[in-house]
């Protein structure tokens, strides 16, 4: 067996529109659908983190952004 890196991964600084809402798991916001948001760590297991232009972050929220 050999490793196969899939396509389509986002990178750390890359600049995307999100597709549902991501709420902060201490409840202090969340970023709506459609938010403009940066990917700032990429998790091996828990997915993306994502900030806004603003530096509001929400951590981990899976490979769906």
């Amino acid at each position: 067996m050999s490793w196969i890196e899939l396509k389509g991964k986002l990178k750390v600084g890359e600049w995307v529109q999100t597709t549902q809402i991501h709420s902060h798991p201490a409840g202090l916001g969340y970023f709506e659908k459609g938010s403009l948001v940066q990917v700032i760590a990429v998790h091996p297991i828990d997915g993306y983190s994502i900030s806004d232009i603003s530096g509001h972050v929400v951590e981990k929220i899976g490979w769906i952004i």
